[in-house]
């Protein structure tokens, strides 16, 4: 997700002023998914977890 957004913001500074409303509009939903999985919430709701026993 983190090289999309580069390569998003690296669109954005090279494109034409029709395309960067776009190419901005992407760039945004990048980063608030980002941020949406960035919380501790998300990562121990999708963390694997495996449970040891000591046998």
């Amino acid at each position: 997700m983190k090289q999309q957004q580069q390569q998003l913001e690296q669109k954005l500074n090279s494109a034409a002023e029709e395309q960067k409303k776009d190419i901005q509009v992407e760039l945004d939903r990048v980063i608030q998914e980002l941020k949406r999985k960035d919380t501790d919430t998300y990562r121990d709701s999708h963390a694997c977890r495996r449970q040891y026993t000591l046998d």
